[in-house]
């Protein structure tokens, strides 16, 4: 019902940036001076921006900023993509004659080729521009690669066998759409596997668009800050990064196309013990990379033992013990000593972009003889990690 919602809805308008500006350039400074970026990705499992450039070489550096490692590849390198963070390969967009190169991080070297010239190809400097993996579950490849034509704004949509061979260039094409209006000019693209978005971005406009179900649905269209942007990438927490080869610029926003901002609640009903129902909170948000403590309170009102019990979603169990289990998934992780009063126990945030959003669940269950069956129970506690 809400697929049928949204393909009803009229697509939107071009809006506002909604990132943080002016933005952070991290290009300048740990690049090489004839670097020109052309295209960018944020690898999940290296927490590296990986970029290329039109003169066919692959730069890896800090996510925030920081010296780069630059390889030779050779060709006039557009685009880069991967499919699995757990591999060692990359994927590479290479214009004229447009192909999707399989890269090894481990040998620094091109295993194979795809030649995508007999689906789509575009006048000189006009060919290849963007490229991107979309995951799709139960798919025998993993999934498809989406290729953007810069000369028309094309997307054309491709399976290739990195799964069922490795040897194989064989190319099937799947068709072609556009992410909303026709727009030429398409030089980048990311897709979002938190959120199944995909992001597109056209230089001669300065627009960012985001589609989901291969361009049928559409979720927003912003005007893009800077020019000759050639690369755009998302990360875990919400960090657009845009490659300009108008000199050697990458720059970072933040909060794009929203923050995803730390935050905990309490929820559900406790079940008291002798000096009622127990408490679980947390002293700050759970931001990244910043040290809080859950505030623990004591039902029982002299030391004893609490079992804490975590999960990923909220739910409403009853038990034998007269308390609600409140915790999805549970399982019990650890128990603490409690003192009389308030407990500080100490979590620290890892700063880890792919936490970035994560929710979990967690409730206490404390032994009090003086609860009806011996234990009381705190609320539930939801806690999303967030920058």
């Amino acid at each position: 019902m809400l697929a049928l919602l949204l393909l009803a809805a009229p697509a939107p308008g071009q809006w506002s940036f909604p990132g943080s500006l002016p933005g952070t350039e991290i290009g300048t400074a740990n690049l090489p001076p004839w670097f020109e970026p052309s295209g960018i990705v944020w690898h999940a499992r290296l927490q590296q921006l990986l970029v290329v450039d039109d003169n066919g070489f692959l730069a890896s550096m800090p996510s925030a900023g920081g010296p780069a490692t630059i390889t030779f590849v050779g060709g006039d390198l557009e685009a880069i993509a991967y499919a699995n963070a757990d591999w060692d390969r990359i994927y590479l967009g290479r214009e004229h004659p447009d192909a999707i190169l399989e890269f090894s991080l481990t040998s620094n070297s091109v295993v194979r080729t795809f030649d995508l010239t007999p689906f789509m190809t575009g006048p000189d400097n006009l060919g290849m521009e963007a490229l991107t993996f979309v995951p799709i579950a139960g798919h025998p490849e993993g999934g498809e690669f989406y290729a953007g034509l810069q000369h028309t704004g094309v997307i054309y949509r491709f399976t290739l066998p990195i799964v069922s061979s490795a040897t194989s260039a064989n190319v099937t094409f799947l068709g072609a759409f556009v992410d909303g209006s026709p727009l030429p000019g398409i030089s980048g693209m990311d897709f979002d596997r938190a959120t199944g978005t995909l992001y597109s971005i056209y230089d001669g406009a300065s627009v960012v668009r985001a589609t989901r179900a291969a361009g049928t649905i559409g979720v927003g269209s912003w005007a893009l800050p800077g020019n000759d942007q050639e690369g755009i990438a998302v990360d875990a927490c919400c960090r657009l990064y845009i490659a300009e080869d108008a000199g050697v610029e990458l720059w970072y926003y933040d909060g794009f196309p929203a923050a995803r901002p730390a935050s905990w609640v309490n929820h559900g009903v406790g079940y008291p013990g002798t000096l009622g129902v127990p408490s679980l909170t947390l002293a700050d948000a759970p931001t990244l990379g910043v040290a809080t403590n859950f505030i623990v309170t004591n039902s029982r009102g002299q030391p004893t033992l609490g079992a804490v019990v975590v999960g990923v979603g909220r739910t409403a169990i009853a038990t034998p013990f007269g308390g609600t289990l409140l915790v999805d998934g549970a399982a019990i992780v650890t128990a603490w000593v409690l003192g009389r009063g308030a407990t500080l126990q100490p979590f620290a945030v890892p700063n880890d972009p792919l936490l970035c959003g994560l929710v979990a669940n967690l409730q206490i269950v404390e032994f009090d003889p003086g609860a009806s069956a011996s234990w009381s129970f705190s609320r539930g506690l939801e806690l999303t990690i967030g920058r």
